[in-house]
């Protein structure tokens, strides 16, 4: 703020302005500091909504590429189960970590005893796309209806898991995707069954696509439910 030069003729002019000289700093600071607070609030809130659009970003790519990679091992150690190969047991193994990964995301959010829940579930259902793939290799239809049911009832516990942790999950946006998922897969086993690799693997790489809309279905469905973290 500029202070006047005005030349001094009375003492009142002078007093007149040193008050008013002194109000206009008091001022002219005020609005300088409310404008350093409201930038400072500005700044803070801006960056907490970065945090935040980091934090669901980063659940986001997470699930997506757990998931991912779910179907891209589940894909060989079927084929492998189908075919016998020696190295089976190693794909089990590395498919089983990819599993506690999926679940920890889930536990992530809501909590350990989720955690364990969802894992119990996630593993029945690759047990029973592993008992599908076995029974189609001995011929055993049986066995292969057995498998679907199997399937079908996981699909209808994990869309109720899903629907109870989070009301904007409700079980009937949830099952179809899980229905498209384990028809896919399924598809893909009976691709390896008729001797296909290069079709089943074509197919595989559509159900490794398919799965990232489940992926971003939870996303979703989780930035709702908690805005203030995601």
């Amino acid at each position: 703020m500029q202070k006047g030069n005005s030349m001094m003729i009375a003492g009142a002019v002078i007093i007149a302005l040193l008050i008013g000289g002194g109000a206009g700093y008091a001022i002219g600071n005020n609005m300088e500091d409310d404008d350093m607070y409201s930038s400072n609030a500005t700044s803070m809130m801006e960056d907490g909504d970065a945090g935040t659009m980091t934090a669901a970003a980063d659940l986001r790519v997470a699930l997506n590429n757990a998931l991912r990679e779910h179907v891209n091992l589940a894909g060989v150690t079927l084929r492998n189960v189908y075919t016998e190969a020696p190295d089976t047991d190693a794909a089990v193994a590395a498919l089983d970590a990819n599993s506690v990964e999926v679940a920890g995301l889930v536990g992530s959010v809501y909590g350990d005893e989720a955690e364990e829940a969802f894992l119990g579930l996630w593993r029945d259902h690759i047990t029973f796309f592993a008992n599908y793939t076995v029974a189609a290799r001995d011929g055993d239809e049986a066995g292969m209806m057995q498998a679907k049911e199997d399937l079908a009832g996981y699909g209808q516990a994990a869309s109720a898991f899903f629907a109870d942790a989070n009301p904007n999950l409700p079980a009937e946006a949830v099952m179809p995707l899980l229905e498209e998922h384990r028809d896919m897969v399924l598809d893909v086993i009976d691709t390896i069954g008729a001797g296909d690799f290069d079709g089943a693997y074509t197919k595989l790489g559509a159900a490794a696509d398919q799965v990232n809309k489940i992926a971003d279905a939870l996303a979703d469905g989780i930035e709702k439910q908690y805005p203030d973290q995601f």
